[in-house]
């Protein structure tokens, strides 16, 4: 089993939003909930309440029906990264 590096999925997770946010595809009601996810992982990444509230967030987005299907597969992978991330602060 691999080592768990917060630092390193932290800023894979802000990488990976910050292209969805460059994305021309994706809505801007999306992309403002990418914006507020960004926020909370950039301030308050190791608290698991606010960690939740991300996850909670990135879950209505997976459900936008206006959501390009590559961006719902890059937001079900910031999904597992923020519940790894929720599971190894536990």
């Amino acid at each position: 089993m691999s080592e768990f590096n917060f630092d390193l999925e932290i800023q894979d997770i802000k990488d990976l939003i910050d292209m969805l946010l460059g994305d021309a595809m994706i809505p801007k009601n999306v992309k403002n909930i990418l914006q507020n996810i960004g926020s909370i992982i950039e301030k308050e990444g190791k608290n698991v309440v606010k960690l939740s509230e991300a996850i909670y967030g990135l879950q209505d987005i997976s459900s936008d029906p206006n959501l390009p299907l590559n961006a719902k597969s890059d937001v079900w992978q910031l999904l597992n990264k923020l519940e790894k991330i929720k599971e190894n602060l536990k």
